[in-house]
């Protein structure tokens, strides 16, 4: 039964697949080439531009369009937006900034083979990463109307128990959701980047004592077993919308994260990150500004020692490696205990308050850290440079443990 179940969706799929080829694919092609023609004609007048929006991940949606959006002379870019959405509020706003390709998929794609081709120069390609320190004020796709901060405002009164000092997004990372989204086998190449709960617990309680009501933020994700009154799981609760994901990001006092695309929202809201276990080193954040980062070390079994930064370099482990790559490159990659992420904590929370300047040996600790780092990495692509200006902070509390790491070899 099950075999002829199988035999006649096979066969369905093959009659699909040949009508598409036979009666719609000919009528793409008429229609695609007056596009292609058009777009060509136009280029020489205007400064035209196709492009493709990442809009699965905020973590690529998000510099994409900022990035774009600063551009000085900017092309008129026409954007279609592949699905699914990572957040349906923020392609509706970022929608509402851009212009979007009217037609479908299937047309946008000839077109853009085809583009490729004929004038590759007619496709848009921005290297966000890099760009992103150059956006000074909020984009304003982030930007919120007076309805969406009414109705934003009107959630945090119902969560708030008691008088406090603003509240603190956190989010910790783990497999579930590029594992729904992606299946399991991109979910392997980001073992490492996920982390234990746990871990956080020490930091969150001593952020509650202190009157900071906390919102562990993400999607899809696993219960956090955490109890307190000034502490919210707002990712497995009923209330968790893609308009707070945003919202929140944007209105919080800081955030610590471990590493994610969200993170981006709040960054680029101008609010303090702190990043815990940061992973893998070649993508740390070094354009941040008012943040600072701890990141995962790397033991080597061999040696029976941590690698220093430049090693990590050098032996072109600073981009993320599975479980099994790190077994067979006799790798151990060694996350920060509770009581040292609680330690970070304290410092960051400090720092943020009293806004002092660094003093003489603080900016020499940042500077043996950057040194050490190879700032001309390209991505795992190679198709463009990843770090350009330098603004982001190493936790001087994690670098006094860690001197070793960033002494020369």
């Amino acid at each position: 039964m099950f075999a002829n179940r199988q035999w006649y969706s096979n066969l369905f799929k093959k009659i699909k697949k040949t009508f598409f080829f036979i009666f719609i694919y000919p009528f793409i092609q008429g229609v695609g080439y007056i596009i292609i023609f058009l777009l060509l004609f136009l280029s020489q007048k205007i400064n035209l531009k196709l492009a493709y929006a990442r809009t699965d991940r905020i973590g690529e949606l998000v510099p994409q369009f900022a990035a774009y959006l600063k551009l000085k002379n900017k092309p008129i870019g026409i954007w279609y937006f592949t699905k699914p959405f990572c957040n349906n509020f923020l392609v509706k706003k970022v929608k509402q900034s851009v212009l979007c390709w009217p037609f479908g998929k299937n047309l946008f794609d000839f077109c853009f083979v085809k583009i490729k081709i004929l004038k590759p120069s007619l496709l848009l390609d921005i290297n966000a990463w890099c760009e992103l320190d150059k956006v000074k004020t909020v984009p304003r796709f982030l930007k919120f109307s007076n309805k969406e901060l009414k109705h934003g405002n009107k959630v945090l009164e119902t969560i708030f128990k008691s008088p406090n000092k603003g509240f603190v997004c956190l989010i910790i990372r783990d497999n579930k959701y590029l594992t729904n989204t992606e299946g399991n086998e991109s979910e392997l190449k980001h073992y490492f980047r996920n982390t234990d709960p746990k871990k956080y617990f020490a930091a969150i309680k001593y952020l509650t004592k202190k009157k900071y009501f906390v919102f562990r933020m993400g999607k899809n994700q696993k219960p956090f077993h955490f109890t307190d009154p000034f502490f919210f799981d707002y990712a497995s609760s009923k209330i968790r919308s893609d308009f707070l994901d945003i919202f929140l990001g944007l209105k919080c006092k800081f955030c610590i994260s471990t590493s994610c695309g969200w993170d981006l929202v709040p960054n680029l809201g101008k609010r303090p990150i702190l990043y815990l276990n940061y992973y893998p080193l070649a993508y740390l954040p070094s354009f941040m500004k008012k943040c600072s980062a701890t990141f995962q070390k790397i033991f080597c079994q061999k040696s029976k020692r941590f690698l220093k930064i430049s090693e990590i370099f050098n032996r072109k482990v600073h981009f993320a490696m599975s479980k099994e790559e790190a077994y067979h490159k006799s790798l151990i990659v060694k996350q920060s205990s509770s009581k040292e992420n609680l330690e970070v904590v304290k410092e960051f929370l400090l720092n943020i308050q009293s806004k002092k300047q660094l003093s003489s040996f603080q900016i020499e600790l940042q500077k043996m850290f950057w040194k050490s780092f190879d700032l001309t990495i390209l991505d795992e692509s190679k198709t463009f440079r990843i770090h350009s200006k330098v603004n982001l902070q190493i936790s001087e509390k994690f670098l006094r443990k860690n001197l070793e790491l960033v002494r020369p070899l």
